[in-house]
């Protein structure tokens, strides 16, 4: 019990970002034996780990920013360092209206502010138009105002620090007048709040993943993968420009030449230490932000050991490269390789669940059907995770302790319940009709028909049929992601013996579009779960025939795309 409950936690996304964060702060019981310890001066809170998570604001801000951009485009964005300072330049260079100090605001506060978020979120358009309409890589797009930015802003302050000395603009990088907590900390928990709330609460996250997943596959579902794209750098240069504002007040002033400096690299690390993939795809916000306070950690974490601040990036460099390296694919792999071991050493258990199996196998029909029905009503009516066995039981009219005499564990009988069905679905859609049929398009159409009409006849199939496909449990997940792969190669060396692919133009792989059809029910499904609304068949079936006639022009020789 105890070593699935470690499993499980292990097993948890955000586990080793978790891990490491504590890794770090834990070295310091040993290393700075003061370096939890927090007081008050002046009303305000004083301390190692205050000074971690106010000076990873910034970083948390561009982390959220760089995050969707890396999601959307699988690309990272290299200029949020550069919009820092451009940003800072132009708020201070309004409110001092062009002097290079000043001791009262020549324009409102609010509207400096404005106008650095402005410049920021404009810069983050000119990002996203290069990389979303021109297609451009988007290092290579960002890399223009990596390298124009702080010129940008050394034109506007005519290449001075210009200060702003006004009690009011050191707020937002210092704190609010009788409240102890960091006013920078309180701005990056908006942020990351407001952006978390945005994601969840509307369909945007699921498109930004389904985009950075396939872009193509998501333009032929209907999302609009440019404009997806456009607006996660929009917004990255938002989070930029409000990062360089609050750089700019801790400092009361614009410095072009250090604001943002290496803010970009940083902001790529957090990425990647929360676990996120810098191929695009599905993100994790708060993997993101948790990476963002391990660097700040261990760079003050550093300085308290007295490292030396020329020193201190070689240290930085040395543990990122760890961290990154143990939520590398390699290192996956490897931890992957030792259970499969560990399981080759269980192969003898598989000898006693054939055993189990045939016996069940050997109960009346009628008793049989019956277990099968009530797991699949308690499966479709619940995931996989709260499904009890126990109800299972009960509605099959049979003890627990017998269903367990059958199957070894609720797992077991999840699998078993995939292997029948699935047989049993294809002994009803491979009939005398489908074997007549050679057209590929026509008997996806064919087989796509025929299981409609078999899963509305059975109650609970078609939900149990899509939490099957879809899991979240990890007990299974990884299972069904591998049982449907080889259901899919199966699929085309038996389910399309008959099929002439010589009808595909040659530079087209029929299972590459197989997988494009996959693919556009997966989109399809994901938006009416995202849309809380019930899966219609004929809805879908509308869109099935759609699909085909659309990938078949696009796939199929000339000669062929109108029979």
């Amino acid at each position: 019990m105890k070593n699935m409950t470690f499993k499980k936690i292990t097993s948890q996304r955000l586990f080793l970002p978790i891990f490491c964060l504590a890794l770090v702060l834990l070295i310091n019981i040993v290393t700075t034996p003061n370096f939890f310890a927090i007081e008050v001066r002046n009303g305000v809170l004083y301390g190692y780990l205050i000074d971690i998570i106010n000076r990873a604001s910034e970083l948390v801000i561009l982390a959220v920013g760089m995050t969707l951009v890396v999601s959307s485009s699988a690309g990272t964005d290299i200029s949020v360092g550069a919009i820092m300072a451009v940003s800072a330049a132009v708020c201070c260079n309004l409110l001092t209206g062009g002097e290079r100090a000043a001791t009262a605001y020549a324009n409102p506060l609010i509207l400096g502010f404005l106008a650095a978020l402005i410049v920021g979120a404009a810069i983050g358009c000119f990002n996203g138009f290069l990389v979303a309409k021109l297609n451009i890589q988007p290092m290579v797009a960002t890399l223009i105002m990596f390298t124009a930015g702080r010129g940008i802003a050394q034109l506007i302050t005519d290449g001075q620090i210009t200060y702003v000395r006004v009690d009011s603009y050191r707020t937002l990088g210092a704190s609010l007048p009788g409240f102890p907590v960091p006013t920078p900390f309180i701005v990056a928990v908006v942020v990351v709040a407001l952006t978390s709330l945005l994601l969840k609460k509307t369909a945007l996250g699921m498109y930004i993943q389904s985009v950075g997943i396939n872009k193509r596959a998501s333009q032929l579902v209907g999302i609009k993968s440019v404009m997806i794209i456009f607006l996660t750098y929009a917004y990255c240069g938002l989070c930029s420009g409000l990062s360089g504002l609050i750089a700019s007040s801790r400092i009361y002033s614009a410095d072009a030449n250090n604001i943002g400096l290496n803010m970009e690299l940083d902001a790529i690390l957090a990425v990647a230490i929360g676990g996120n993939s810098l191929g695009g795809g599905k993100f994790s916000l708060a993997g993101s932000v948790i990476g963002a306070y391990t660097i700040q950690a261990l760079t003050t974490t550093l300085y308290a050991m007295h490292v030396s601040s020329d020193q201190v990036p070689v240290y930085k460099a040395i543990v990122v490269v760890i961290i990154v390296a143990l939520q590398s694919p390699g290192f996956a792999r490897w931890r992957k390789s030792l259970a499969q071991k560990k399981e080759l050493s269980a192969a003898g258990k598989e000898a006693a669940m054939d055993d189990r199996h045939a016996k069940f196998e050997s109960l009346p029909e009628e008793r049989r059907e019956a277990i099968v029905s009530a797991a699949v009503e308690t499966f479709g009516k619940n995931d996989y995770k709260n499904a009890s066995t126990e109800t299972i039981a009960r509605r099959a009219g049979i003890s627990k302790g017998l269903l367990f005499f059958y199957f070894k564990n609720k797992k077991e009988l999840y699998l078993y319940l995939m292997e029948h069905l699935m047989e049993k679905v294809s002994n009803l859609v491979l009939d005398e009709g489908y074997w007549e049929i050679d057209d590929f398009f026509e008997l996806l159409v064919y087989a796509a028909e025929t299981k409609s009409k078999v899963l509305s006849k059975f109650p609970y199939l078609l939900e149990f049929s899509i939490r099957a496909f879809y899991p979240e449990h990890k007990d299974i997940k990884d299972t069904m992601d591998s049982w449907t792969q080889r259901q899919l190669d199966f699929m085309f060396t038996t389910y399309f013996k008959n099929v002439r692919f010589d009808r595909f133009r040659d530079d087209i792989d029929p299972k590459y579009v197989l997988n494009m059809l996959i693919w556009l029910a997966d989109g399809y499904l994901h938006q009416q779960q995202a849309l809380h609304q019930r899966i219609d068949l004929d809805a879908m079936m509308d869109e099935m025939y759609r699909w085909c006639d659309m990938l078949k022009a696009y796939s199929y020789k000339e000669e062929y795309r109108g029979r």
